[in-house]
């Protein structure tokens, strides 16, 4: 069930990297978009999750919070990342941090804590990072006249890259504070209940949504435009949704799902994402 899940948040997903591309094809500056699109998401977290105040749990909002940043600072580099290079290979980067959760979760944790590693699955994580170096090879033939811009675009995307990486292996590393596990460990000093999780959602929205909208309001003063309404408001719904059922898979993944769970949402994006990149949608 849970690599259902992972289906439906990657179709949530594609949409809403294809309206943060339409914004930055509309607009020049990306604040007020990104204004509205923390601002729905944080308010679509508690539309979709029961949060119950009397388990406030500081642990779990930390958690969110301290990925709700690291996700804060992504989505600020993405629209310079769109304007130096291609939108479908940098998604394509960004999603393919799938990389990093299952590496670094089995080299901290190990197999005990319901993390493995096969062979099949490093091939095809050495076969996406493959995919990426070919890919990107090839678009410096094509902007061969342009290499300082290119330069500045391979910085961006590798930064997104590892910056995504983190976030997702929050995503998963928040699990373990949720079960018990024969083996203690450093990196897991606190348990929490599953009424206490239902709080990481909503502090993962909320530093970003006060940044962003600060941000905004002091930096342009100005309203919100049509066009950035529409696509803000329609982002950060569809992001609200994709996030909700991508921590629902994580906490419901077996040992065997969980290394293939992010590589799937990754390669489900990527695909999703290939249709408007390759200008087959307006």
């Amino acid at each position: 069930m849970s690599l259902i899940y992972v289906v439906i948040a990657s179709i949530f997903a594609a949409a809403v990297n294809y309206c943060l591309r339409k914004n930055s094809e509309n607009q020049t500056s990306s604040q007020g978009y990104l204004s509205l699109y923390f601002l729905c998401s944080f308010a679509i977290s508690f539309l979709l999750i029961e949060v119950n105040f009397k388990s406030f749990s500081f642990v779990m909002s930390f958690a969110g919070i301290a990925a709700g940043c690291l996700n804060f600072v992504m989505m600020n580099l993405f629209p310079y990342c769109l304007r130096q290079g291609p939108s479908g290979l940098s998604f394509a980067f960004q999603n393919s941090a799938c990389i990093v959760p299952p590496v670094l979760l089995y080299l901290i944790f190990g197999s005990s804590f319901g993390f493995n590693l096969s062979l099949p699955a490093i091939s095809g994580l050495c076969l996406i990072v493959l995919g990426l170096f070919i890919s990107s090879w090839l678009q410096k033939g094509a902007d061969n006249s342009h290499r300082s811009t290119f330069m500045k675009w391979c910085v961006l995307v590798i930064l997104i890259l590892f910056i995504q990486g983190i976030i997702l292996t929050l995503f998963q590393w928040r699990c373990l504070l949720l079960t018990t596990h024969p083996e203690s460990h450093t990196l897991i000093p606190w348990k929490c209940t599953l009424e206490e999780e239902a709080w990481f959602m909503p502090g993962f929205f909320l530093i970003p949504t006060l940044l962003q909208t600060s941000i905004f309001g002091l930096s342009e003063k100005r309203w919100f435009n049509i066009n950035e309404s529409i696509l803000g408001i329609t982002a950060g719904v569809l992001n609200g949704a994709a996030m909700f059922f991508l921590l629902i898979a994580t906490k419901e993944a077996n040992m065997n799902e969980k290394v293939i769970l992010f590589p799937l949402f990754a390669v489900s994006v990527i695909f999703l994402c290939n249709l408007w990149g390759e200008n087959r949608l307006p």
